[in-house]
């Protein structure tokens, strides 16, 4: 989407990452990206390299404005 350069930047990493970390940078990514979902408004979520799975599905998360998922890989 246009403009996606200006959305808050979320980063998960199912090893190192916590949900209750606030994965607003590397430093500090969510383990999940079903958490990272969660946060209000248009996101641009960081994924390290990994198997996710999405056996609960989106469910359950509150999605608002648009989500852009991208490879986060140093």
């Amino acid at each position: 989407p246009l403009g996606y350069q200006n959305y808050p930047t979320y980063y998960v990493d199912p090893i190192s990452g916590a949900d209750s970390k606030d994965g607003s940078s590397k430093i500090r990514p969510f383990r999940t990206i079903i958490k990272a979902l969660s946060m209000p408004g248009n996101k641009r979520i960081l994924c390290r390299p990994a198997v996710y799975s999405f056996i609960t599905g989106w469910r359950g998360t509150s999605t608002t404005g648009n989500v852009l998922l991208e490879p986060w890989d140093d």
